[in-house]
């Protein structure tokens, strides 16, 4: 199979039919409801970019046409799209030697400083928009991290496209030391793949026609897009169940 291909597979969309309707675990669940967290907040640091910082405006965007559609779709529309399986904002979390740096730099402090919201080191955020960044960030390493400790290793490349280096980096971290790391960059969590020239597209076109054929090819674009980053070695171990 082509790392790009496009059209969805007949007998794997049908073997895989029945796992569409079964309950959604715990982690899915967080998931999911991280991601309508996210597109929230695409939606809101496009309607407020004149207020963030310039790197904010840069990092946390779609293309206008893209974002003018997330913008009109509903409630119902945001959470259909984020049932896809896999988070929609990365971390960077395939880029393991990324991580180890940041976790190599993390503070050693006393355990007031731990907790001071002095202590982070990270800029002040400019606006509502730069504090709910921020504040997203932190939530979405905690998510990995919980993920790590738990050797969730599958559950994560699937998820958050991590690599097991970095899930060996992430899980020895203390709490603080993960708030610590968010905080000071948070400006690293982004839109996945927001040049792709699929992916975007095919997802909003589902939230705003729910056409479904274009659920399942942003899905399918998806789940390469995760093994590439990962290893071409991946690709036929990332493929999150299809959804009805």
């Amino acid at each position: 199979m082509g790392l790009f291909k496009r059209t969805p597979d007949p007998a794997q969309v049908s073997a895989k039919s029945n796992a569409a309707t079964a309950p959604l675990s715990a982690h899915q669940q967080q998931l999911l409801q991280l991601n309508v967290d996210f597109l929230k907040l695409l939606v809101v640091g496009c309607q407020h970019g004149a207020e963030s910082s310039t790197v904010t405006r840069n990092q946390l965007s779609l293309p206008t046409v893209q974002a003018v559609t997330l913008a009109a779709c509903s409630d119902d529309a945001l959470r259909a799209m984020s049932a896809c399986g896999f988070s929609l904002f990365t971390f960077n979390f395939h880029q393991a030697d990324t991580w180890e740096r940041l976790a190599n730099n993390a503070s050693q402090q006393t355990s007031v400083q731990k907790y001071s919201s002095e202590s982070s080191e990270a800029a002040t955020p400019a606006s509502s928009v730069e504090a709910a960044y921020a504040g997203f960030a932190e939530c979405a390493l905690f998510f990995a991290w919980h993920m790590a400790q738990e050797q969730l290793t599958n559950d994560a490349r699937v998820m958050l496209g991590m690599r097991e280096e970095t899930a060996a980096v992430l899980a020895p971290l203390e709490l603080w030391q993960c708030r610590q790391i968010a905080q000071r960059n948070y400006q690293m969590l982004t839109p996945r793949w927001p040049h792709n020239p699929y992916f975007w597209v095919d997802l909003l076109r589902y939230g705003d026609k729910r056409e479904e054929q274009h659920f399942k090819f942003s899905r399918l674009m998806g789940t390469q897009l995760i093994a590439k980053d990962l290893e071409p070695s991946a690709l036929f171990r990332v493929s999150p169940p299809e959804k009805s």
